[in-house]
This record gives C-alpha cells, structure tokens and sequence, in this order.
C-alpha cells in the first residue's frame, strides 16, 4: 500500500491504487457496507490479471469506471 501511496498518482492516471487502497482500509474498518475486504481485493487482484474486472458476466468496468464506483462506495 505505501508504494501506490508514494506514486503520487504518477503512472496511475484514475488514481485506481489509491481508490483501491482507500477502499480497503474502509472496508477493514466496516465503513463500507456495501464492500468487504475480500470484495475489494477481488477487485484489485481481477483488475490486475485482466486489465478489467467483471462485475457481472460480460460486464467489463476498466480503471475509471472501478474508481467511479469506489467512489460512490466511499463515506462522505
């Protein structure tokens, strides 16, 4: 977590890291209750194999769409 925290967003032009790890420490810290720890991990781990990840079957979200919808995960 802290080398997507030291990037500063360079090379990650959505910020997708620091959603992701943003959205890990709420869900460690139940602050999230649509998203578990597993989930985001999920996320991540699906994202970085692919380059996407499947929500639903045939359903491809790419780097901004996942930042969007951690965004709306997020508490205000």
């Amino acid at each position: 977590m802290m080398q997507v925290i030291w990037l500063g967003g360079g090379g990650d032009p959505y910020q997708l890291g620091a959603h992701i790890v943003a959205a890990l420490l709420n869900a460690v810290k139940g602050l999230t209750p649509t998203l578990t720890e597993a989930q985001v991990l999920n996320i991540f781990n699906e994202w970085n194999l692919h380059g996407y990840f499947e929500p639903t079957a045939g359903v491809k979200w790419y780097e901004a769409d996942i930042v969007d919808y951690l965004k709306s995960t997020m508490p205000l």
